[in-house]
């Protein structure tokens, strides 16, 4: 169990098997004890999950906790701070507006305004939104949207996160608020078509308030221009937010130059989860609006007190954890420079999966500053749906790694993502030789037979292909097979 819970490269497994019938089927009117509750349960927790941070897999953003992350959660759940009011924990609030400064001026350049832990970037998206509504339209605290008047407007890229139209809804805003903008090949929104779009609103009698950037898309790993996009949101009077969760992770690897303009961001969301080695529910939002969400989202109660910035008023939650505490001990522990040398090294091992893909003959579909790849085979076959999971699935079957397929930015394209410094320059070799050998085997079997012959793995449902994978050990004659997916698209 100790190696299970420090090696960041054998948590689990590579692809989640599905538990036997009646295996979670338990009786919750016997008591176990703690020790017979974790002999049953942590077989199935190691053998049902996808592992985070295996070095072979090449899917969603999805790194390892460092064990000082874990050790602090551990002692918080114990400890069980109330983070709502500055009163009932007040080194613990401290501790984590120190925290929150600290990876904000690192993000950003300056320190924020503002800033709240989140559960992620899902609940930090949401929040800049009705941050941003609260702003540009103060009267709808009282009134709501019905006293508007005029149609607010929010502009997005069409690669943008799926989280940020959700928020759009979940705002009261309606899907049509939401203009989603054209994204070029790279998935990098076209600032002229922004342009256009929000002339064309005011000029219909909308009100234009808010445009989202996106830093690293989860698909292509995009980003958008934010220096244009921040000029045109001042020449708009637009609150301008960039959707960093993955890609804040430039700003650590010392590709903070392509993140150029983030510092003029009205807000920007970061998970730390993604990119720093957290465990997941570590997110974070930074706002350089003064009050922008005390404004937003503080709500006076008898049982509150009265005249102050309380950390329960900085965003949905009211009750709050001590989020913080992750990144504090990973901060004390490892220290900030270990955090940037993991992030180059990531980054480093992204550029070398291009090159190596580059070399084999694969083309690379997009261009990035993030460590993913999203490609095809060369040749008239290269680019069908068929023939990619089929690469997918060899490459699993020889225990090689879990690629994605993705889909939604034209034809089919393999997607691979370093998300861990457990994956090296090895791994990634050894990737690519499956996929040269997936590519031999399949112009073998065209070969040797008239017709065409179905994969030898089985279609599963929508977006999956069933084959093998192998366990979270990920070392030679450790590795074990199991099963393996392909999931068509990313979260």
């Amino acid at each position: 169990m100790a190696r299970v819970l420090t090696d960041p490269g054998s948590r689990g497994e590579l692809a989640p098997l599905t538990p036997p019938a009646g295996a979670v089927a338990f009786r919750f009117d016997e008591a176990l004890g703690l020790g017979g509750a974790l002999e049953a349960l942590l077989p199935l927790l190691l053998t049902g999950q996808r592992a985070a941070g295996h070095r072979r897999n090449f899917g969603y953003p999805h790194p390892a906790a460092d064990d000082a992350a874990v050790v602090a959660d551990a002692l918080v759940s114990g400890l069980n701070p109330q983070l709502a009011l500055r009163r009932e924990a007040p080194v613990a609030v401290a501790l984590e507006d120190a925290v929150l400064r600290c990876v904000g001026t690192r993000l950003l350049g300056s320190p924020p305004a503002e800033a709240v832990f989140t559960s992620g970037g899902a609940e930090a998206n949401f929040t800049a939104v009705v941050a941003a509504l609260h702003h540009a339209f103060p009267q709808v605290q009282g009134g709501g949207l019905r006293g508007l008047g005029r149609a607010p407007r929010v502009y997005a890229s069409s690669a943008s996160h799926g989280s940020v139209r959700r928020a759009v809804r979940c705002a009261g805003l309606g899907d049509d608020a939401l203009r989603l903008v054209p994204a070029d090949r790279h998935g990098v929104m076209k600032i002229a078509a922004l342009a256009a779009q929000v002339r064309a609103d005011r000029a219909a009698g909308g009100a234009p308030f808010l445009v989202v950037g996106t830093a690293g898309t989860t698909g292509l790993g995009a980003v958008d221009p934010l220096e244009p996009l921040a000029r045109l949101a001042r020449k708009e009077g637009l609150w301008l937010h960039v959707d960093a969760a993955w890609g804040g992770l430039l700003a650590f690897g010392g590709r903070g130059d392509a993140l150029a303009g983030i510092g003029d961001a009205s807000s920007v969301c970061f998970d730390p989860h993604k990119a720093l080695a957290q465990p997941l529910g570590t997110g974070a939002l930074f706002t350089s609006v003064p009050g922008a969400l005390t404004a937003a989202f503080r709500m006076e109660a008898e049982y509150m007190p009265h005249g102050e910035a309380e950390p329960y008023a900085r965003g949905l939650p009211w009750s709050r954890r001590f989020v913080g505490a992750r990144l504090l001990f990973t901060l004390l522990a490892r220290g900030m420079p270990a955090l940037e040398r993991a992030a180059a090294r990531q980054l480093a091992v992204g550029e070398h999966l291009k090159e190596a893909l580059r070399s084999a003959g694969f083309l690379l579909r997009s261009e990035t500053p993030m460590p993913v790849a999203c490609f095809v085979d060369a040749g008239p076959r290269g680019q069908r749906g068929a023939h990619l999971r089929a690469l997918a699935a060899q490459v699993g079957m020889a225990g090689a790694g879990h690629l994605t397929l993705l889909r939604g930015h034209g034809p089919p394209m393999l997607r691979a993502a370093v998300h861990t410094t457990a994956t090296d320059e090895a791994v990634v070799d050894e990737l690519v030789a499956a996929l040269v050998s997936g590519r031999a085997a399949s112009s073998a079997a065209r070969a040797s037979s008239p017709a065409p012959r179905a994969s030898s793995s089985a279609r599963g449902p929508e977006g999956e292909v069933d084959g093998r994978g192998f366990d979270g050990a990920g070392h030679g004659a450790d590795e074990r097979r199991g099963q393996h997916e392909v999931h068509e698209g990313d979260p």
